[in-house]
C-alpha cells in the first residue's frame, strides 16, 4: 500500500533529520516548508494516525501529547530491519 504524498515526504524528510522533539507548530513549519506544502497540523496528525502501522515499517515512529501546557511531537527514524 502506497502512502499518501505527504506521508512520503515525511519519511524522506525524517531519513534525512533522524529525530525532531518539540512542539507540532515547530514540528509543521520545518515539514511545510521541507515538503513545500501547507497542511494544517490536525489534517497531518489524522493522516500520521490514520496510517501509523506504514510508517513504523518505513522506519518512522512517533509519540505525540501535552508538554507544559503545549501540544508537543517526539519522531524519529530508524532504518526499518530487514527480515527477508
Amino acid at each position: 500500500m502506497l502512502l499518501p504524498k505527504e506521508l512520503q515526504k515525511l519519511v524522506a524528510m525524517m531519513k534525512e533529520i533522524s529525530f525532531f522533539s518539540g512542539s507540532n507548530a515547530d514540528f509543521l513549519e520545518k515539514f511545510n516548508r521541507y515538503a513545500g506544502t501547507d497542511i494544517k497540523a490536525n489534517a497531518l496528525k489524522r493522516k500520521m494516525n490514520r496510517w501509523r502501522q506504514e510508517l513504523k515499517e518505513q522506519g518512522v515512529t512517533y509519540e505525540s501529547g501535552k508538554r507544559d501546557n503545549v501540544r508537543a511531537i517526539d519522531i524519529s527514524y530508524d532504518p526499518p530491519v530487514d527480515d527477508s
